[in-house]
């Protein structure tokens, strides 16, 4: 629920290109349900969703910069991901 929120929050902050991009993404999907979609992988019984897609769940990427770039987030620390979808989709007008 609380990805959900925060999609709902920033979706207004958006910048048009953005959200252009989203709705293409998405199709009919609204950013608050796709939101949720990497919690909803995690009951796949994947390799991948049970053994390596944690770490990437925490980590902020800087705007400029690659996951390879930056790595996941050291153990017992938080991340910025309150708007984190929006902002890895794309610009958000602040």
């Amino acid at each position: 629920m609380g990805h959900e929120i925060a999609a709902q929050l920033a979706q207004p902050y958006l910048t048009e290109d953005c959200q252009q991009q989203l709705t293409a993404l998405l199709d009919d999907e609204s950013l608050a349900s796709a939101s949720t979609w990497a919690d909803r992988m995690r009951s796949d019984p994947s390799n991948f969703w049970q053994k390596e897609a944690g770490p990437y769940h925490y980590v902020t990427v800087p705007k400029g910069h690659a996951y390879e770039e930056v790595g996941p987030t050291p153990p017992g620390r938080c991340s910025q991901c309150t708007l984190g979808m929006a902002w890895i989709a794309g610009e958000i007008k602040l």
